[in-house]
């Protein structure tokens, strides 16, 4: 018997339906590949090499060589105080130390380590926001936070910035997404996490009092009976304490006398200045910071946040204290607001202008089934303005992608191998120790830090305790040199050299021996120090 026509189907064949749950997972494996593929092209393109991606990659190299992260560029003043090696931190330098492991010791092996820890972050940003609002929140949240200036610049350099905001956005996730009733796993690694990013670099302890106002949002006057709560601060706890173990009780002398010769001018908390209108300053400077990094992304992240504020749903109420108190917490904590800093407190910006999106486009969704013209309209233009904003605000993070400064890099690095014999040593910006690891290569801040370290001492009496055999000049050396000191910003004063007592130096010991012209690092300028000259 023949099949009946509706018994055949010659109809082509479809394609698998992608559920709601598919569809999301391939959106966000197709945007993490994007993101990836974006910052490996741009790794070494922007930032240019920088004075920390030599310092931190040299404490990774001692690590690996000695098992101390007490490297050359750290020699001359740490190295003078008993167990001086014990003051630099450990956890950033044994990440990188695992780059340097894998890859060898280059530029290369020390900012992927940096772009990973920036991987990390943009989890924790998509849980968060996928945790508040959901998974369109948090692929929103994940694009504006891979495409934003903090994030390029601190992911691309081999500073512990973008290790400390990994870390912290990590615990505010874990924290935020824990739903135990008793003791909780979460919280003790959240805990953890906030200690470990204080152990990398003091900003790290700017999440805990954000993480204790998220309890206290959830829970109010019963949070000192909820045990997830007590978990976190036991993972704190701990984690204090063996920072302690590490760097503070197996040579207390040398920690306080360190801390104090070396650091405490110039990195008090302004929380510890009995001053009101300082702590005000201060936090208007943090709102500064992250302005300048947001750059045109500023006016929509305004918005967003006088959008959630009118709002005030759950969600929104989380967010806006998540914000407000990172950015309390960094102004009294956190003496300087340094650039590279932003990534510390701008991911909660970017969430701010993701749920602020997430609600606008959910609004569009909604008005295209059936909604009355005019709210279409009013949304499809708003939505439009914001992506029109967006792109003007990204293209100039991007523009620098289109040079190449390892061009100029390489050639102040031959100028130095042809100069610099095997057997001398180089003491001068940091920026190059990566081109030539096996000289004998100081860093020019110990200059500072010995003076600080024995009062009293002029520039030249730090010359020459530290001696020198050639003395490398950079632009970026450059902006700490100032016959005045009051005219460089407040943190440019921490590294201060006097001009006229350097040109002395140069004139009455040192010879020109080489000149190197860059755009990328300015006019680099080689002295060769002759000891013997009268």
């Amino acid at each position: 018997m023949t099949a009946s026509f509706r018994e055949c189907d010659i109809s082509s064949p479809r394609l698998p339906y992608l559920g709601p749950d598919a569809a999301w997972r391939a959106a966000t494996a197709v945007l993490l590949a994007a993101i990836i593929a974006l910052h490996l092209f741009s790794l070494l393109r922007t930032p240019p090499p920088h004075v920390d991606d030599a310092w931190y990659a040299n404490r990774g190299w001692a690590l690996i060589q000695t098992g101390r992260p007490l490297g050359t560029l750290d020699a001359g003043v740490f190295d003078g105080f008993e167990g001086g090696w014990t003051y630099i931190p450990w956890v950033g330098p044994w990440f990188l130390s695992l780059g340097i492991w894998v890859f060898g010791l280059s530029l290369f092996s020390v900012r992927v380590v940096s772009l990973a820890f920036g991987l990390v972050l943009l989890l924790a940003v998509y849980t968060f926001a996928n945790h508040l609002y959901g998974p369109r929140a948090g692929l929103l949240a994940v694009l504006l936070t891979s495409t934003s200036n903090a994030f390029f610049h601190s992911s691309h350099v081999a500073r512990p910035d973008i290790m400390v905001a990994a870390l912290g956005f990590g615990a505010i996730a874990l924290s935020a997404t824990d739903r135990s009733s008793g003791i909780s796993l979460r919280g003790v690694l959240a805990g953890l996490a906030v200690a470990a990013a204080f152990e990398i670099h003091p900003n790290g302890l700017v999440y805990a009092p954000a993480i204790a106002a998220l309890y206290l949002l959830e829970h109010g006057r019963s949070l000192l009976r909820i045990r997830r709560f007590w978990s976190f601060l036991c993972g704190l706890g701990v984690g204090l304490l063996v920072y302690a173990a590490m760097h503070v009780l197996a040579y207390p002398q040398t920690y306080l006398a360190l801390t104090r010769q070396i650091y405490t001018p110039w990195r008090t908390p302004p929380l510890f200045m009995p001053n009101p209108g300082a702590w005000l300053q201060s936090v208007v400077r943090v709102l500064v910071m992250v302005v300048s990094a947001s750059q045109l992304r500023t006016p929509l992240i305004v918005a967003a946040f006088f959008a959630l504020l009118q709002r005030r749903s759950a969600p929104d109420k989380k967010l806006l204290v998540l914000f407000g108190t990172l950015i309390l917490a960094f102004g009294l904590l956190v003496r300087h607001k340094m650039g590279y800093f932003a990534i510390d407190v701008a991911p909660a910006a970017d969430l701010l202008l993701a749920a602020f999106l997430d609600k606008l486009l959910h609004g569009l969704h909604t008005a295209s089934r059936g909604g009355p013209l005019r709210r279409r309209f009013v949304l499809g233009l708003l939505v439009g303005l914001c992506m029109v904003f967006l792109f003007a605000a990204t293209a100039p993070t991007l523009m620098p992608l289109l040079n190449d400064p390892m061009v100029d890099y390489w050639a102040v690095v031959e100028r130095i191998r042809q100069t610099v014999p095997p057997d001398s040593s180089l003491m001068g910006s940091q920026t190059y120790w990566l081109g030539v690891p096996n000289l004998e290569y100081y860093s020019w801040e110990n200059l500072v830090f010995y003076q600080r370290c024995t009062p009293g001492n002029s520039l030249e009496d730090a010359f020459g305790a530290l001696r020198p055999d050639y003395f490398l000049i950079d632009r970026h050396m450059g902006f700490f040199i100032a016959e005045d000191k009051e005219t460089l910003s407040e943190f440019d004063q921490f590294l201060h050299l006097p001009a006229s007592e350097l040109d002395r130096f140069l004139d009455a010991k040192t010879r020109l021996a080489a000149t190197v012209r860059t755009s990328v690092f300015g006019t680099v300028r080689i002295y060769k120090v002759e000891w013997d000259r009268e």
